[in-house]
């Protein structure tokens, strides 16, 4: 699948050889130095491929139709870190690009939640597979929200807590952390 990604957007025209690799310039934006534009690496000079043309495959097999053996998805959601923010702005370009977007009824959206770090307060990495469940990560943000609140309360009141509005207010206080 990835091969014929890539063989699709160079019979498009629209890869380029940079040092080797297979890129897609991307319109309108500069690298990192201002000066020059700015690529969407879509295989390295090794022969390897990157994050980006996994995404680009899987958009194209979610997004067509089921009559041409795809998903035929009407709405893509990527839910993950804000720091991937501009990784699928470029995949999404690119897919327009390209047409793997039908011009009608597709919507592609990032849904970026914040940045999750590990106990030790470094960003989770992904690669390594130790990171945590979103569920999970909510529910521990709830628990600890409400364990505060808890012990804001018996000290505030001496007791008479209502564990309702305690429950209810850990939820909000916990998700809106996370997020």
């Amino acid at each position: 699948m990835f091969d014929d990604v890539v063989n699709d957007l160079e019979d498009q025209g629209l890869v380029e050889v940079s040092e080797g690799a297979l890129v897609v310039w991307l319109e309108g934006t500069k690298a990192r130095d201002g000066e020059s534009r700015q690529p969407l690496l879509v295989r390295k000079s090794d022969g390897g491929y990157m994050y980006a043309t996994t995404d680009l495959a899987a958009l194209t097999q979610r997004l067509r139709p089921k009559s041409a053996e795809g998903e035929g998805a009407a709405r893509l959601l990527y839910v993950t870190d804000a720091g991937q923010a501009g990784h699928f702005q470029q995949v999404f370009e690119v897919g327009r690009r390209a047409g793997l977007v039908p011009k009608e009824g597709a919507k592609l959206e990032h849904v970026a939640f914040g940045l999750v770090q590990g106990e030790d307060g470094k960003k989770f990495a992904t690669r390594s597979g130790e990171t945590a469940k979103l569920k999970d990560l909510l529910d521990e943000a709830c628990k600890i929200a409400k364990q505060g609140m808890l012990d804001r309360a018996q000290e505030a009141e001496k007791g008479g807590i209502d564990e309702a509005a305690i429950e209810e207010a850990a939820k909000v206080v916990g998700i809106g952390a996370v997020k």
